[in-house]
């Protein structure tokens, strides 16, 4: 089905009249989308993806299946087909705070900044309660340099939802980046201890933290959290190329490497690994109030997103796979 509809939808024959009532769900289909989440909760777009397929064909005027199939899309890559069910998803129920902030999350992939930041505070404006909006805004922020207002919404987001190992990375990274030094350490200890099945969020936290220990010249400390990264994600090749590095570094040489992605899910929405390491800014002194940022090189993305899920509900995490989109 999702090949037939891709090709309706590049042919423009896919809803050519926008309809104007939303489609109500008979009690199976309201289940089936509960449970949808709740396999997306779960990180598995195997089966997702034939749930989402088998909603959206039997209602195509409802605002949670173009959501939902929205995010499939938008997990897949195909932004643009992506973007047409967020907005169909509103033009069906204008008040869906959801869909505001998948379709956000999906032009920052396209690096239309300016639209995504519109999108996040209508969002937060229909919801400012939305944990994953928030957090997406301070990613956006940070690439921006308003590190300030990416501070408060990585905050708000932590407030809002604990218990995503991936805020409290990417706010810790955020504070290597502006050389709040033991700060960001806080933020990397509370996100390894966070009960989470999610190896690949939980190996990016140890990554970070040993990355941050290798800035501050605690090589041996680094080493050991690098190990552990590797164990838990023994397939990036990244993690093992750093932790070479570091063995065979000199205390007082340490080299720095690159730094690489955060992982998000991200999340699809949500989505989820992000890279947040700001250009270089020239500065003798550290502070707090100026947020002068730290010297690192960087050669990857500048973050990854995650994409919009039910706040505070089951859906409330998401598959943080290193390579996938967060929704």
């Amino acid at each position: 089905f999702c090949e037939t509809h891709n090709t309706m939808f590049n042919k423009s024959t896919w809803f050519k009249k926008k309809p104007k009532v939303n489609e109500p769900l008979d009690a199976a289909s309201a289940k089936k989308v509960i449970s949808t989440k709740a396999v997306l909760e779960a990180g598995d777009w195997s089966t997702a993806e034939t749930l989402i397929n088998d909603l959206i064909r039997r209602h195509p005027n409802n605002a949670d299946c173009c959501w939902l199939f929205g995010r499939l899309l938008a997990n897949r890559g195909q932004y643009d087909a992506a973007i047409f069910h967020f907005k169909q998803a509103i033009s069906l129920v204008d008040t869906h705070a959801d869909a505001y902030c998948s379709y956000g999350a999906t032009l920052g992939r396209t690096k239309r900044y300016s639209q995504e930041e519109e999108m996040y505070k209508k969002c937060l404006e229909l919801n400012p309660s939305h944990h994953v909006c928030h957090y997406n805004y301070g990613c956006l922020c940070e690439i921006l340099s308003d590190y300030k207002n990416a501070e408060k919404h990585f905050k708000q987001a932590i407030e809002l939802y604990s218990k995503d190992a991936n805020y409290y990375v990417s706010y810790g990274i955020l504070l290597k980046t502006v050389r709040r030094y033991e700060e960001a350490q806080k933020m990397f200890e509370i996100a390894i201890t966070i009960d989470d099945d999610d190896k690949l969020s939980l190996s990016n936290a140890y990554y970070q933290y040993g990355r941050l220990l290798q800035h501050m010249d605690k090589l041996n400390e680094a080493i050991s959290y690098l190990k552990q990264a590797c164990k838990l994600n023994p397939q990036n090749t990244e993690y093992q190329r750093i932790l070479h590095i570091m063995v065979r570094s000199k205390p007082r040489n340490t080299i720095h490497a690159p730094s690489y992605g955060k992982a998000k899910t991200i999340s699809p929405l949500l989505s989820c690994t992000n890279a947040a390491v700001m250009s270089s800014i020239n500065s003798s002194a550290s502070s707090t109030d100026a947020f002068e940022t730290d010297n690192d090189d960087t050669d990857s993305e500048l973050y990854m997103k995650k994409l919009s899920i039910t706040p505070g509900g089951p859906d409330s995490k998401q598959n943080k796979s290193l390579n996938d989109l967060l929704y």
